[in-house]
C-alpha cells in the first residue's frame, strides 16, 4: 500500500494568475502466483482552485461601443474550482522469466464549479453554454471531460 500528497501553486505576478493543485494518490497492490502477477487499484483525487488570466490587457477602441461589445464578450479570467477523481486499476504479470505484460485502465471523472469572468466584471459558470452579458448573447464553448483512457504493453528484457 502506498499513499501520498502532493501541492503545487502557480503564481504569475504581472497577469494576475494564482492556481493551486492538491494531489492525494492510494495505490493498494497485491502480491500473487509468487510475486509474479501483481494487480493494483490506485485511485487519485486531484483538487484545483485559484484565478487564471485569459487575457490579461483591454485593447484601444476609438469607439465606445466596441469597448463595450468587448467588455460583453471576451473572458478576463477563470475561476477555477475544480474536483477531479482519477479510478486506475491495473496488473503487471511476469508470465516466463524475460517476458511480462503490463496494462492499465484509467476513468476520469470531474466535478466542476468554475466560472468565466468577463470583462465587465459579470461571472457565469463554465458549464452553461449560450450566456446574456448585459443584453449580449455569448456562446461558451463547453467541453465535458470525463476520460477513459487503456494501455497494454508487452516487455522483452534482454
Amino acid at each position: 500500500t502506498l499513499a501520498s500528497y502532493s501541492f503545487s501553486n502557480l503564481t504569475t505576478e504581472f497577469a494576475g494568475t494564482d492556481l493551486s493543485f492538491h494531489l492525494l494518490q492510494v495505490k493498494g497492490t497485491a502480491l500473487l502466483l509468487n510475486r509474479k502477477l501483481r494487480p493494483y487499484f490506485s485511485p487519485r483525487m486531484t483538487i484545483e482552485s485559484g484565478q487564471q488570466v485569459l487575457v490579461a490587457e483591454q485593447p484601444d477602441f476609438e469607439d465606445p461601443a466596441d469597448l463595450a461589445a468587448w467588455n460583453k464578450t471576451t473572458r478576463r479570467y477563470m475561476h477555477r474550482d475544480v474536483f477531479k477523481v482519477d479510478w486506475v486499476v491495473g496488473m503487471e504479470w511476469d508470465f516466463l522469466p524475460r517476458h511480462s505484460l503490463t496494462g492499465y485502465a484509467s476513468m476520469s471523472t470531474y466535478s466542476e464549479n468554475s466560472e468565466y469572468e468577463y470583462w465587465n466584471g459579470n461571472r457565469f459558470p463554465v458549464d452553461e453554454e449560450v450566456i446574456n452579458n448585459a443584453g449580449e448573447q455569448v456562446v461558451q464553448q463547453y467541453r465535458s471531460r470525463d476520460d477513459i483512457f487503456m494501455s497494454l504493453r508487452y516487455m522483452y528484457r534482454f
